[in-house]
């Protein structure tokens, strides 16, 4: 797991829309001031590697004095009535409002969030949770062994942060997950007041308007980035400002003007289940928005690459790439196609595609790739006539992504 938040000049000044961070807060660009800090941090963080048990040993004394304080803090709770937990927790929400999560608010209000989830869930906060919060509201990533109780890790720290006045998204592997842990936190959410939803593949975009502007948002990494994509391309950080102003004073609905409004509020604060699936394994597909264009001589190109693929010898004119997934023409299959392209007649390949060698060498490699690579119920489906990709990860059919070219 990990979480992230985003970073102002000011720390004490906690990622969310307004005055501050103006209405999309997001990762700002360094300063040069700060460019030089960061240089010197590396180093000392390369000396302080050189260290690696007295660093962890360290970072694990910080976060098991974190969780026996709270766990001290929880014990003068169980005696309190509901009346008493909720004063507490306005004044601690009232503080953080003046002060930011500093780290005795942040122990409080763990501790209110752990009590009245005992309450609520029955379920206990252990330690080894308890660090795992702290580790993620320090921006870092926690490791949990299976049955340690991740999934309440995360909607913990979610509603810690939530209380604090800070937008969550909560970033899981599938739409599954997305739907079950928020279900299984639901109870917590409501008792505290925190609204919440979540994005799933099958949301429309004025659904995902809504959806992300709960305290609390359970999407996919693949339905964050590619929504986060929709709103850069469509409305600059200015743009996304004014209309947010324009909608404040004019008290417009937002049914009335969905294209005037972004899908996101910005990226304030993310928690990341399954770090390494998401952040190493899908992070290698890249998210890519594109718009299907009905395009005749395109699609008579590439009907005529397909044919000189397939007159092509493998090992001979071309290899494949498994490992990468592509095919590359040999010094003699350039030449095989040069020479099939000369000996055609001229209204076949009239195209300019096929006078540069650059050009054509590609087409024809993408469509061995397609003959010999990528395989039918294993990398796509033909669903209604459409050819709809696998995802390899979760081997579900992923809507609206394609392959390029």
């Amino acid at each position: 797991m990990m979480a992230r938040f985003g970073h102002h000049p000011n720390d004490q000044l906690l990622p969310s829309p307004g005055m501050a961070w103006g209405h999309y807060p997001q990762r700002r660009m360094p300063s040069a001031a700060s460019v030089n800090w960061a240089r010197w941090s590396r180093l000392f963080q390369k000396s302080w590697a050189k260290l690696p048990s007295l660093q962890e040993q360290h970072r694990t004394r910080r976060l098991s004095k974190f969780a026996h304080s709270c766990q001290a803090k929880i014990l003068e709770l169980e005696k309190k009535d509901r009346v008493d937990i909720d004063l507490l927790l306005h004044a601690v929400r009232a503080q953080i409002s003046l002060q930011g999560l500093t780290d005795a608010l942040a122990l409080e209000l763990t501790a209110l969030v752990a009590e009245t989830a005992r309450r609520v869930l029955g379920k206990k906060a252990y330690p080894v949770q308890l660090m795992a919060i702290r580790a993620l509201l320090d921006s870092t990533l926690a490791q949990m062994q299976t049955g340690e109780g991740k999934t309440l890790v995360v909607g913990f720290a979610a509603a810690v942060a939530a209380l604090a006045g800070v937008p969550v998204i909560v970033i899981t592997a599938n739409d599954y997950l997305v739907a079950r842990d928020r279900e299984l936190i639901a109870p917590l959410f409501d008792v505290l007041g925190l609204s919440h939803a979540s994005v799933l593949r099958e949301s429309t975009p004025e659904e995902r308007r809504t959806s992300y502007g709960h305290s609390i948002c359970y999407c996919t990494a693949k339905e964050l980035g590619f929504d986060y994509l929709r709103d850069q391309t469509s409305h600059s950080a200015e743009s996304i400002s004014v209309n947010r102003q324009l909608n404040t004073l004019l008290a417009t609905e937002r049914e009335s003007t969905p294209l005037m409004m972004p899908m996101l509020r910005g990226l304030c604060m993310a928690i990341v289940d399954e770090a390494d699936s998401i952040l190493l394994d899908e992070a290698v597909t890249p998210l890519i928005l594109s718009k299907a264009v009905k395009d005749e001589a395109q699609l008579a190109r590439l009907k005529q690459a397909m044919d000189y693929a397939k007159q092509l010898w493998p090992k001979t004119h071309y290899i494949v790439q498994g490992s990468a997934r592509t095919c590359q023409l040999t010094a003699l299959g350039q030449e095989e196609l040069s020479r099939r392209i000369e000996t055609c007649p001229r209204e076949q390949v009239s195209d300019q595609v096929w006078s540069q060698a650059r050009m054509r060498e590609e087409l024809v490699a993408s469509a061995l790739c397609a003959l010999k690579i990528y395989q039918v119920d294993r990398d796509y489906v033909i669903r209604d006539g459409e050819l709809k990709m696998i995802d390899q990860p979760t081997g579900r059919v992923a809507e609206g992504r394609k392959w390029s070219r």
